[in-house]
């Protein structure tokens, strides 16, 4: 943890290690559809996790931070209070969330709590849809739980709100740009977007552990490039790399590149099919910029 002034203040501000974390895929089930989401067909999702193998897991693993994620891990509270019921006293509890779920009990509970958000105005954006009730939500949270919030804010190319940053600075938050690594439209952009933001994309190195909803141990949430079973984990599996496109190995741009510091596996997918894609021309800028 660091401390930090706000307003005058000392404020703990919690952070969290790659290397020592594990994200759980409570399920893979959503209640909203973000363009960029690496779930694409959610006619099929809606699995949730096999609690038995991913405790298993955990406790082969013994990460000092543990992650609720999804799909949406809100949408089933009584397995997310499980996981802290096992696990509070021995790890740090982070919920990853939309905020369209309100649910006192765990977000008290939480040592953080990680809300993706694209405005703070109703409908400002086409991106995501709230409804009414569901905006009150991350509203709420948001003025409830100002100081343990990190709030990640995904940069579009279009319909992105330009006021985002200057309402974080306003209101003091906790938050840092999430790079879109994609084939989707939203995400083909040209880097000159980022110069209305005064921010360091300089995101969290190396793709955390994950456990999948059958209990898969993986670095990738797709479930493309699994690591092991739980039966099958070894303690090595923890420095094991994800695949790496050779265009991204070379570039002399990867030490400022964004999306291949947190997505090297999914910048190897789109790099398979687009020569030229919008994280390279951004990584060329930041370069620049440099």
């Amino acid at each position: 943890m660091i401390l930090v002034s706000i307003g005058g203040i000392k404020i703990e501000t919690r952070t969290y290690d790659n290397a020592t974390t594990v994200s759980v895929h409570i399920t893979d089930k959503c209640n909203m559809r973000c363009p960029h989401c690496y779930q694409k067909d959610y006619s099929g999702y809606s699995n949730v996790i096999d609690k038995e193998k991913a405790f298993e897991a955990l406790y082969k693993i013994k990460p000092e931070t543990i992650i609720m994620y999804g799909g949406e891990p809100m949408l089933f509270p009584n397995i997310v209070k499980d996981f802290f019921n096992e696990f509070e006293d021995k790890s740090h509890m982070i919920i990853a969330t939309n905020g369209t779920i309100w649910n006192k009990e765990l977000y008290d509970r939480a040592y953080m709590i990680m809300v993706t958000l694209e405005s703070f105005f109703f409908n400002y954006s086409n991106n995501r849809k709230y409804t009414k009730a569901q905006y009150n939500n991350l509203m709420k949270i948001i003025r409830t739980y100002k100081y343990k919030l990190n709030i990640t804010h995904n940069l579009y190319p279009k319909n992105n709100d330009p006021y985002f940053y200057r309402m974080i600075q306003l209101g003091d938050f906790n938050s840092g740009p999430y790079p879109i690594v994609d084939y989707c439209e939203e995400a083909n952009y040209e880097p000159e977007v980022l110069k209305e933001y005064d921010i360091d994309l300089e995101p969290l190195i190396n793709p955390k552990l994950r456990i999948l909803t059958d209990g898969t141990i993986t670095k990738d949430m797709r479930g493309v490039y699994n690591l092991c079973s739980v039966d099958e984990w070894e303690d090595e599996y923890k420095n094991a790399a994800v695949p790496v496109h050779e265009k991204c190995i070379s570039c002399k741009y990867n030490i400022v590149c964004p999306s291949y510091k947190m997505f090297p596996h999914f910048c190897k997918d789109v790099l398979d099919k687009i020569a030229d894609p919008h994280f390279c021309k951004i990584a060329r800028w930041i370069y620049v910029q440099d």
